[in-house]
């Protein structure tokens, strides 16, 4: 039975809820407050714009300073922060709402989603953008992106040292109040106060207690005074004094008026009372390179350059951190061919082949408009225009000029120099529109846009950021992993029955199972849609929090056995019937190799090991012999080897299967003679 909604009793709810808050707020010491929740969101499960939300409110507040917050304090903020939310939704019908245009969810999770790169990708990337116009940038901005890079890194250290030495010494006192409950209650509870049951009861005190004492002292730490960062700059405290200047926002009244993203964007750092927030790390990049960016756009001496050079420094780190991987592939930038549309000279920004597959990668570095961010339709549009659809149409025109029969592209240089790239043994090719920009909503679900004309489902691209890149190049870093990944992402981001977030969401469900659970889920066809959970924090917590870097399980052996393989042109192909298994998988067939190596050995005879992969459609052969036995017929001991193997699955249907034969000599730890493609079934 449908229930009527009364909305104006949501309105009152909501605005009473609000009221509560900013009545809490206006006594409690508001610097405190946003220290616990900015504590919570980098070292804990928080979202950061919990404590963004109490920023943009403080200029409603007649006052920051206050008391202390306790922690039922915080319980009723963060329960009541959500009416801000409601109350958007409900009384500003131009807000983005998620049943809204794809467009305007993406202005929504702009303004809701921070963590745009990481600080050593950004360092990276804006180095090499701006590091050529230092000298520029210091006569007209008085700062270069040496300071940001200095800035980020002093304000890093500070937080997270601090920060981990108040962690230990509360650590320590949570040990102490422990020991002190079991010895003296009575003085136990004369510390915590308030009334102790049982142990359960008594624990949660504890970390009640614990948790606040340690949210005042660090409040001293992530509010910070300018001296304290300039006295860590060394040469550079001029020009670093000049950027902090730059980079921080004084009059907080312009967060009624605009969106916290495109002021923090460009402000990161807050003062406040006297002191400095940063609001986001990751931010302090941005923000450069906003500033950077406007600058030598608008210089007429430097604009030009710039220009090109912003364009072309794209291109080449897309093409190098594929190369990172794909150490051996062949790679062409900028290369010039003759369409197969017009017969015109066209170009493709990149061409990178290792071995049967082919990157047409095509570089968009535009930058996104302030009016897409607040929310403008028609300008978001006409960005995905520009940067997405113009870079997908460029590829999908190079692999038809390159691979329509009859035709010939006279791939070249720009000095007419001929390109002689063979391209008769490709099997796959990735259309790569890659963006400095991101626009996850768009990419990483790209059938929600096809209704639009936007990708062809039966030609759909891996549209990337060079951000996200970073990421997966440095988790992915052996190439039939990274290709792997690529054919699946691709594969089933085309189901028109799934949402996943972002790029990176999909790089974390693949190292869970390599999106074997997303197909599971996709492949049901009970639901219309399956909205995937967020599965990126893992790399929060690697980049940010220097926990464990993220990898699959992997057997010692079977790791061995691919690294054999892979010293063989031919062992690239054969190892996909086994190396993409889960921990399960690996570890069976490592105790079938080694126990059957372990028979031949002992009872001195040979023998095959048959193995078939049916999602990847290949049929291993791993053939034990011994060597003296063998080198001087070889060919027809081994012929007879798979002939008889072949025999044994005779019954099974392996049509399309493609058959490889791994040699291995007995008794010489698996040192691999050779590796065969014999036959596609």
């Amino acid at each position: 039975m449908n229930e009527s909604i009364d909305v104006d009793e949501i309105k009152k709810k909501a605005k009473i809820d609000f009221d509560k808050l900013i009545d809490i707020l206006e006594e409690v010491d508001v610097k405190s407050v946003i220290s616990i929740f900015f504590y919570e969101s980098v070292y804990g499960k928080g979202l950061p714009i919990i404590y963004e939300k109490i920023i943009s409110l403080i200029p409603k507040l007649t006052s920051v300073a206050g008391r202390k917050p306790d922690f039922d304090d915080i319980k009723i903020i963060k329960k009541n922060l959500s009416s801000i939310d409601t109350i958007e939704r409900l009384f500003h019908n131009d807000k983005p709402s998620i049943g809204g245009d794809i467009e305007k969810i993406y202005s929504m999770n702009k303004n809701f989603i921070r963590g745009e790169y990481y600080g050593l990708h950004a360092m990276d990337y804006f180095k090499s953008l701006f590091e050529i116009f230092e000298e520029g940038l210091i006569g007209g901005l008085g700062c270069s992106c040496k300071d940001a890079e200095l800035l980020f890194s002093i304000i890093n250290r500070i937080y997270l040292s601090e920060t981990n030495v108040k962690a230990s010494k509360f650590n320590l006192k949570r040990q102490e109040l422990i020991e002190l409950y079991k010895k003296n209650k009575r003085e136990f509870q004369k510390i915590i106060g308030g009334k102790i049951g049982n142990k359960k009861s008594a624990y949660k005190h504890i970390d009640f207690y614990v948790d606040i004492e340690f949210t005042k002292e660090i409040n001293k730490v992530f509010f910070w005074e300018k001296d304290k960062v300039l006295n860590c700059s060394g040469e550079r405290k001029v020009s670093l004094n000049k950027l902090i200047d730059h980079l921080t926002l004084q009059d907080l009244s312009i967060l009624e008026e605009e969106k916290t993203y495109n002021v923090f964007s460009k402000k990161p750092l807050l003062f406040l009372d006297g002191t400095y927030f940063c609001v986001h790390l990751d931010m302090i990049y941005k923000s450069f390179y906003q500033l950077a960016d406007e600058f030598l756009r608008s210089n007429k001496e430097l604009s030009k350059k710039y220009n090109k050079h912003r364009a072309t420094n794209l291109e080449e780190k897309a093409i190098n951190l594929l190369k990172s991987v794909m150490v051996d592939s062949e790679v062409y930038q900028e290369v010039y061919y003759d369409s197969i549309d017009t017969g015109l000279q066209c170009e493709v920004d990149g061409l990178l082949k290792y071995r049967d597959t082919l990157f047409i990668i095509e570089a968009k570095a535009h930058k996104v408009s302030e009016q897409a961010v607040d929310g403008s339709t028609q300008r978001v549009k006409k960005h995905v225009e520009q940067i997405i659809k113009e870079a997908y149409e460029q590829c999908i025109r190079t692999k038809r000029s390159l691979f329509s029969e009859g035709h010939d592209p006279k791939l070249r240089y720009k000095n007419k120099k001929r390109i002689n790239l063979d391209l008769t043994d490709v099997r796959n090719i990735v259309l790569m529109p890659i963006s400095q920009e991101r626009f996850d909503e768009f990419t990483s679900n790209p059938h929600f846009v096809s209704e639009a004309n936007l990708f062809d489902n039966n030609q759909l691209p891996w549209a990337i950021n060079i951000f996200d890149l970073y990421v997966i190049v440095d988790i992915l870093s052996k190439p039939h992993d990274l290709i792997d990944y690529v054919y699946r992402r691709v594969n089933y981001s085309g189901r028109n029955s799934t949402y996943i977030h972002d790029e990176l969401d999909w790089l974390g469900y693949y190292t869970c199972d390599r999106l074997r659970g997303v197909r599971g889920n996709i492949d049901i066809h009970d639901f219309n849609m399956v909205m995937f959970e967020p599965n990126s924090t893992k790399f929060d917590d690697y980049y940010i929090k220097g926990r464990q870097k993220p990898h699959f399980y992997s057997n010692v052996f079977i790791e061995k056995l691919i690294n054999k393989h892979l010293e063989y042109e031919v062992g690239y192909y054969a190892i996909k019937g086994f190396c993409f298994f889960d921990k399960k998988g690996l570890d069976e067939l490592a105790k079938m190799l080694i126990l059957k190596e372990k028979d031949y050995k002992e009872n001195n005879k040979s023998g095959t090991a048959i193995f078939s992969n049916k999602e990847q459609n290949v049929l291993n052969l791993f053939c034990f012999y011994h060597y003296s036995r063998v080198t001087n017929n070889s060919d027809e001991f081994f012929q007879n080897r798979v002939g008889s193997a072949l025999r044994k699955v005779a019954s099974e249907d392996l049509a399309g299967f493609s058959v490889y034969l791994t040699k291995i000599p007995v008794n010489t730890d698996f040192n691999i003679t050779g590796i065969d493609f014999i036959c596609k079934l």
